[in-house]
């Protein structure tokens, strides 16, 4: 009500004004969603979960081989770990004024192509009949998966400026649409000055050593899970063989898959 806005005296009383417009933007929400039949109040307010696997999503044919040099078979892990450190993935970079090698991982999240990208083994929470998905705070995190790796590796998630986002009201045609949103730099910033394309970063320090209540980082906080832009990327001390540390000669360690884990909420629709 406009009577509640001349009521502000105190920053105390502009706070609880906001709370309230809050809770009834909250309810409001969730009372237009049920009359579109998207879903409940319940719905909306649950957090999912939702893991990727960079091996699927970048190379979904890959299949174990017979080596034709060597004679032995070649995993997909191990396929993985020799295309990820190749010439076509390790850049060269200035960082800070110095040079420095890293790996580079580009790698897009589609709505439509959420199934193709999902770990064999993980529970598939995103589905087409989910709308409005945005990640919520200390919401992602990254897991490497290897063999031998006997500490953790560093790891540092990009994002660029385009969102995509399943639209949660249908069109007249009953379809709901894929929408395309682009962030830009606030206005005045130094990277607006600077006319250089948005983007956003986060990084990671434990990354073998998973832990579901150390592991996580607050990072493209109400932005959409989807986004054709993200770059994953390994920074490499010296070079390619010091990148892991192996247990034992014997056995190399190696990178089989990396996997990005999302918390999120969204609404579902029954149709």
């Amino acid at each position: 009500k406009l009577d509640d806005v001349y009521k502000i005296v105190t920053l105390d009383d502009f706070d609880a004004f906001l709370r309230k417009v809050n809770d009834l933007t909250s309810r409001d929400a969730c009372r237009i969603f049920q009359d579109a039949g998207i879903g409940d109040c319940q719905s909306w307010s649950n957090t999912s979960r939702y893991s990727i696997s960079l091996q699927r999503a970048m190379w979904p044919e890959l299949r174990s081989v017979i080596d034709a040099a060597s004679g032995k078979t070649l995993t997909v892990g191990e396929q993985f770990h020799n295309r990820i450190t190749g010439s076509a993935f390790v850049k060269k970079r200035q960082v800070n004024g110095a040079t420095r090698y890293q790996i580079e991982l580009p790698f897009g999240v589609w709505l439509d192509e959420l199934d193709r990208i999902t770990p064999p083994n993980a529970a598939a929470n995103l589905t087409p009949n989910q709308c409005n998905t945005l990640i919520e705070p200390a919401g992602v995190s990254v897991q490497i998966v290897g063999q031998n790796v006997s500490f953790d590796i560093p790891v540092i998630l990009r994002r660029g400026e385009t969102d995509v986002q399943r639209s949660c009201f249908a069109e007249s045609n009953g379809k709901r649409p894929i929408e395309v949103y682009t962030v830009g730099w606030l206005p005045g910033s130094q990277g607006e000055a600077a006319g250089k394309p948005f983007e956003s970063s986060v990084d990671f320090q434990n990354t073998v050593f998973w832990s579901d209540t150390t592991s996580w980082r607050t990072a493209f906080r109400d932005r959409s899970l989807s986004t054709p832009n993200y770059v994953l990327v390994i920074p490499i001390q010296g070079n390619v063989q010091q990148l892991l540390t192996p247990t034992n000669l014997s056995a190399p360690a190696q990178v089989h898959d990396v996997r990005l884990l999302f918390k999120y909420r969204g609404a579902s629709f029954a149709n």
